[in-house]
C-alpha cells in the first residue's frame, strides 16, 4: 500500500534514467523536505517505503535499485539500524554505479554501515536548510540533467497555504453566522421604537415587515395583511394572533408537517418550493 508520501510526491516508475532516494522509514519527515525541492526542480525519484511484502516485492525492488543512474543515501542513527537500507547499500555498491551519502548526523559515515571510502558524502550541518543541501546535491558529481524530466510537483506556496487557511475560516464563521442566524435572529429586523405591534419572534417579525412594505410596524398596516410569506414557521405561533385580518399563510415545503394545526387556526395553507424559495 502507498503511504502519504507516495500520495504527495509519487514514485517514478518509467524507464528514463532516475535517481535512487534510500533512506528509513523512520526519518520520512527529516527527507520530506528535500524530496519536495527535488520534485519540484523536475527530478526523477524513486525511493521505498515499508518493508516488502514477500520475496517477489524484494526482488523488484533490488532489480529497481540496481537501474537507477544514482544512488542517494541518507545515513541516520535510525538507518545504521535498518537492515533493509544496509542491503540496498550492498546492493548499489555491487553494481558500481554512482553512490552518494547525505550525512544526517555525527555518526559513524558508513564504513560500519557496509559504504566503502570511495562512496562521496554531503554532511548536513554543513547546509542551512533544504533548499542548500539540494542545490549540493545537483552539483556533485554523478548527478547527471538526464535526471530532470518535465513533470514537477511544485511545493505548496506559503500564500497558498494562507488563502486555503482564509477560505476555510470564511466557511466556517458563514456557517456560524447561517447557525446563530436560524437560533438567535442575529440578522433579523430589529424591533424599531416605533413599532406599535410588537412581534417578537424574530423570523414572524422579519416577514411581516418584508409584507408591509419595510419601516414600522402599525396596527394600521397589519389589519390590511392578509397574506403573509414565510421563510420558517415561527417559534410562537400565538403572535399571528397579532395579525387580525391574516387568512393566508406560504410556507416551504419543508416545513409541511409543522403546518397540520394552522389549518386547525382556521388559516389557508400554501406551499412552495424548498427552503427560502
Amino acid at each position: 500500500m502507498d503511504s502519504l508520501l507516495q500520495k504527495r510526491y509519487p514514485v517514478y516508475t518509467g524507464a528514463e534514467q532516475y535517481l535512487f532516494f534510500c533512506f528509513s522509514d523512520a526519518d520520512e519527515k527529516r527527507v520530506r523536505p528535500l524530496l519536495e525541492r527535488l520534485y519540484a526542480r523536475g527530478c526523477r525519484v524513486w525511493y521505498t517505503t515499508g518493508r516488502p511484502a514477500n520475496v517477489e516485492e524484494r526482488r523488484q525492488r533490488e532489480e529497481r535499485m540496481k537501474s537507477a543512474a544514482l544512488s542517494v543515501f541518507y545515513l541516520s542513527d535510525a538507518a545504521r539500524e535498518d537492515t533493509d537500507m544496509k542491503g540496498a547499500a550492498l546492493v548499489c555498491q555491487e553494481r558500481g554505479a554512482a553512490l552518494l551519502c547525505i550525512d544526517a548526523d555525527e555518526g559513524d559515515s558508513g564504513l560500519s554501515f557496509g559504504l566503502t571510502e570511495q562512496v562521496r558524502h554531503l554532511k548536513a550541518r554543513d547546509y542551512r536548510s533544504a533548499a542548500e543541501l539540494e542545490e549540493a546535491l545537483v552539483r556533485s558529481e554523478g548527478f547527471s540533467q538526464e535526471l530532470i524530466g518535465p513533470d514537477r510537483i511544485a511545493p505548496p506556496s506559503p500564500l497558498k497555504k494562507i488563502a486555503l487557511t482564509l477560505a476555510a475560516v470564511s466557511v466556517l464563521l458563514l456557517a456560524l453566522a447561517l447557525l446563530g442566524g436560524r437560533l438567535f435572529g442575529w440578522f433579523a429586523p430589529p424591533i424599531e421604537e416605533s413599532d406599535a405591534v410588537v412581534i417578537t419572534d424574530t423570523a414572524l417579525r422579519g416577514a411581516v415587515r418584508a409584507a408591509v412594505g419595510g419601516g414600522a410596524i402599525t396596527e394600521e398596516n397589519v389589519a390590511a395583511l392578509t397574506t403573509l410569506r414565510l421563510k420558517e414557521l415561527p417559534a410562537d405561533e400565538e403572535e399571528l394572533r397579532k395579525l387580525p385580518a391574516l387568512e393566508r399563510l406560504e410556507i416551504p415545503q419543508s416545513e409541511a408537517a409543522d403546518a397540520l394545526r394552522l389549518l386547525d387556526e382556521g388559516y389557508t395553507v400554501v406551499l412552495y418550493g424548498g427552503r427560502g424559495k
